[in-house]
């Protein structure tokens, strides 16, 4: 994760043509959202040693892949001018404003099916009201994201939508 973090902004010397990783096409996103996932999700089990082969597991890996992936998708928005200067691939850049808006809309829909899909026993659902109340805030954002939104828009209510999400979780475990 270090070498991911520190390689994706400062040059990688062993790669000819590529400054960093976040330039090399369609990989920024994919990047920030495995990153993320790996020290929210698997590193706390690996540091208190539980099992990772496990369902619910896989559900949380998957469930924090595609929510970082999703509110992601705004920040590409807004940084599609001047990535298309840089000349790195993004998918706003790739696909265009709507097309990107329609992915994250999709994105949004598996997660919101991803409960019904891993049918865990587990997950309460309060639970999942809570992160389908956290998905429809960001599928606002993201539809509501251009390139000229406030540093406000993304930076409070878009990056807020992990804070809402953890407020929304503690509130549905510990008030039942």
């Amino acid at each position: 994760l270090a070498a991911l973090t520190l390689f994706y902004s400062v040059p990688v010397l062993f790669f000819s043509g590529f400054k960093s990783l976040r330039e090399i096409n369609g990989l920024k996103i994919f990047l920030i959202a495995f990153v993320w996932m790996f020290a929210t999700a698997i590193l706390p089990l690996v540091e208190k040693n539980i099992f990772l082969d496990h369902p619910y597991n896989y559900y949380v890996f998957i469930e924090k892949f595609l929510f970082i992936f999703f509110i992601t998708i705004p920040f590409d928005i807004r940084d599609s001018s001047q990535d298309k200067q840089e000349n790195i691939k993004t998918i706003p850049n790739i696909l265009g404003l709507q097309c990107s808006k329609n992915l994250g809309l999709f994105v949004g829909f598996i997660l919101i099916t991803l409960p019904f899909i891993f049918r865990i026993q587990s997950l309460s659902y309060q639970i999942v009201v809570a992160q389908i109340i956290t998905y429809l805030v960001a599928a606002y954002l993201l539809f509501n994201s251009n390139e000229n939104c406030s540093d406000k828009h993304f930076l409070f209510y878009v990056d807020g939508t992990v804070v809402l999400q953890f407020i929304l979780l503690f509130v549905s475990l510990n008030f039942r």
